[in-house]
């Protein structure tokens, strides 16, 4: 069996599954149905299930346990909840991330066919951001069709603002993920040291992206990106520690520049910070989560577990959510597992590691990220991405 999932027509399906995976459609038609992420988890699950066959992942006992404590705190939570509806469909997003991050990975690829991947995914998602932005409507109403998320007038309102949500449904997620996806052309034309004008294009697009999404979560990432980008991309072409400190007195000098001489800070604390209709504040103003952190204040050792009641808001914070479903103990359970296993598995060369750790918690900040349907996948093509790379290097070392 072994020797059959070594085999070059094992790789191009388990490559083919993480394609799927990622590009996985929410919407049938407009129609956002809820079969959906059961469809993705399944695939996430049979691709997480070959990797561990093959030894690209491997259980760790101390992981393993942590997962299975913070699965029983959910069901005792459940169970003992005061609320008698239930939102087992949780479920879908929740399975492929423990078993993700009840692992350690071993994923040393061959590079040809991982980069593939990379660039089939991130094309496909700059190609529908385009055609958002040049209106091409046979494109848009695709996109409309299998890749509405949230609510039916989300997409179609993003679509009419201009704004190149792709296939990520809302501004907020495709701020992150378009930042992510710049990280990782920086990151492979960092390490394979020569010039690649498709990865040029790939972050000259995010950036564009990033300037016509117009959230809170874009200016962020816009910010981050000119900052994080540069770092990657000068810490491989110059070893020296000085210079690499010399760059960040460099963009802090022009940050306060900008902010002094041009008002980019009040710009920024706007866009971010927001008011009480848009930025961080809207979120945790008394019109959103109010009912959420009033139970969380009351019962902070105890969650709803999959339990629903509309009392409350599942769509923002990361954190106000984890805390309402798993309690303070399940929470902390759940974000040691996740940054714990990000951490030890990400490379840590050029920040890669830390840098995508803080979009991640700081994304978490007004919307759910390790539950979002599309996590899973890209995680593993980082780890696929990083393997390849590592392989690389040591065939020419």
């Amino acid at each position: 069996m072994s020797k059959i999932l070594a085999c070059p027509a094992s790789c191009c399906f388990t490559n083919l599954l993480l394609v799927v995976s990622f590009l996985f459609p929410t919407s049938l038609m407009g129609d956002i149905n809820p079969l959906l992420p059961a469809g993705a988890a399944l695939v996430n699950l049979i691709l997480l299930l070959m990797l561990v066959t093959k030894g690209k992942l491997v259980f760790l006992l101390s992981r393993l346990s942590l997962s299975i404590l913070l699965l029983s705190l959910i069901v005792f939570y459940t169970l003992i909840s005061e609320f008698d509806s239930y939102a087992w469909g949780q479920i879908f997003y929740l399975l492929p991330l423990i078993f993700l991050v009840s692992t350690s990975s071993k994923i040393s690829l061959k590079m040809s066919g991982v980069l593939r991947v990379y660039y089939i995914a991130s094309f496909f998602v700059i190609f529908l951001g385009y055609s958002i932005l040049l209106k091409i409507k046979p494109l848009t109403e695709f996109v409309v069709g299998f890749y509405s998320y949230g609510y039916a007038d989300l997409v179609p309102r993003m679509i009419e603002l201009g704004k190149p949500v792709s296939i990520f449904g809302s501004h907020s997620i495709a701020a992150m993920y378009f930042y992510l996806i710049g990280l990782l052309a920086v990151y492979i034309q960092a390490k394979m040291q020569g010039s690649r004008l498709i990865n040029i294009f790939i972050v000259f697009s995010v950036i564009v992206f990033l300037t016509n999404l117009q959230s809170a979560s874009s200016a962020f990432f816009l910010m981050l990106s000119f900052v994080s980008y540069s770092y990657v991309w000068l810490s491989s072409r110059f070893k020296s520690k000085s210079f690499l400190y010399l760059f960040v007195f460099f963009c802090l000098s022009t940050f306060v520049f900008l902010g002094v001489f041009f008002g980019w800070f009040n710009f920024v604390f706007e866009k971010v910070v927001g008011s009480s209709t848009s930025g961080v504040i809207s979120r945790y103003s008394s019109s959103a989560l109010e009912n959420n952190i009033k139970y969380i204040l009351e019962s902070p050792m105890s969650g709803i577990g999959f339990s629903y009641s509309p009392l409350f808001l599942y769509s923002d914070s990361d954190y106000i959510l984890s805390l309402l479903k798993y309690g303070f103990l399940g929470a902390v359970v759940f974000y040691f597992l996740c940054i714990d296993f990000l951490y030890k598995n990400i490379d840590s060369r050029y920040f890669l590691s830390s840098l995508i750790i803080l979009a991640l918690l700081s994304f978490s900040v007004g919307y759910y990220v390790f539950t979002y349907v599309r996590f899973v996948p890209f995680v593993l093509l980082l780890f696929m991405l990083q393997g390849a790379l590592g392989r690389r290097e040591s065939a020419y070392s």
